[in-house]
């Protein structure tokens, strides 16, 4: 099994800003070394707001499609002709990071130019234009997108943990990339509320590290304060997770 070492030194070098670049084709991964500029556009009108913790106090998504050029030292050799999944990070003016997860990338070369790295040595550099095909997700309705963006500051630690694993490798599994339907699972494991119905008319909820949500009002009632819990009119309800 492989794990990425992103702590490698490379001779490249290292940019602020911008890291953690990893394409995926079929079973296949390849580190993107040498990225030093993202620049992404996105369709105002297929950007879908998710939260998956009720309030959006946690796990922020954001699904969009995705077209981008990127500036880098080294092309990949996965990129060259094949449809790939490609993730990377980025950080917010406070320094907290943001893990983008792009799906069904195309690549095409747009230009090349020598750029200088010190006082004698020179590096070539690349323009890459990247466009992709949104993919239909099965969960939640959603139109389809290709674009996903967790805000890590705004996610559980342990439901982080098993994405970048995913996205990563650990000592027993390979690199890959997990689909958007994968990922909104893993995040849904940690909500503060989770919901299960039974297929027998019954149902079950219980708090997820937190509690004040669900407040045992007598021995007999109780009452859900939450943003899933919405009434269909006085005598219905509906509750779920997200």
């Amino acid at each position: 099994m492989s794990v990425i070492d992103f702590q490698k030194p490379s001779a490249i070098g290292g940019f602020s800003g911008l890291d953690r670049g990893v394409i995926y084709h079929a079973d296949e991964f390849e580190p993107w070394i040498g990225l030093y500029s993202l620049e992404y556009e996105s369709d105002a009108d297929t950007e879908t707001v998710v939260y998956v913790d009720g309030v959006g106090q946690r796990a922020r998504l954001v699904l969009t499609g995705f077209q981008a050029t990127v500036q880098c030292y080294l092309f990949p050799e996965l990129t060259d002709g094949n449809t790939f999944d490609f993730t990377y990070r980025t950080f917010d003016p406070y320094g907290r990071t943001l893990i983008h997860l792009v799906y069904g990338c195309r690549a095409s070369l747009s230009s090349m130019s020598n750029t200088s790295l010190d006082t004698t040595a020179h590096a070539q550099a690349f323009t890459v234009e990247l466009s992709t095909v949104p993919r239909k997700l099965h969960h939640h309705g959603f139109r389809p997108a290709s674009h996903l963006i967790i805000h890590e500051s705004l996610a559980w630690p342990e439901a982080l943990k098993a994405i970048e694993n995913a996205l990563y490798g650990t000592s027993t599994t390979d690199p890959r990339m997990p689909s958007i339907d994968e990922v909104i699972e893993i995040l849904e494991q940690y909500v503060s509320l989770r919901v299960t119905a039974h297929g027998d008319g019954t149902w079950t909820a219980e708090e997820i590290n937190t509690t004040g949500i669900i407040k045992m009002e007598d021995t007999t009632e109780f009452s859900i304060t939450w943003d899933s819990a919405k009434y269909i009119d006085d005598q219905v309800y509906t509750i779920e997770s997200l």
